[in-house]
């Protein structure tokens, strides 16, 4: 996996003060985590989520219509066997939502 080890720190990647503010708003405007909802709960927005993993693609990453409130939880523990059962095939992108 070329991109994980090659991938620079959190800043190099594009999460600089642009996506703070642009976070930020997201939050605001979507403040419950949609996981969470799905499953009747409300919890708050902790993450901006990529839906579609962005490999640093710029258009990707700032493509907001892909961005989805997140819990951490579902952000770190859920998300990513998402991520690998869709690069396998296994998932749909629907999936990821």
């Amino acid at each position: 996996m070329g991109y994980e080890r090659d991938r620079g720190g959190a800043r190099d990647r594009g999460y600089n003060s642009r996506w703070d503010k642009a976070a930020a708003t997201f939050k605001q405007r979507h403040p419950h985590c949609l996981g969470c909802k799905a499953l009747g709960k409300l919890v708050s927005t902790e993450v901006v989520d990529h839906v579609v993993p962005h490999r640093g693609d710029q258009t990707k990453f700032w493509n907001t219509a892909l961005w989805q409130p997140s819990c951490r939880y579902h952000h770190d523990v859920v998300k990513p066997k998402l991520e690998r059962l869709y690069e396998q095939g296994e998932a749909k992108l629907t999936d990821l939502w």
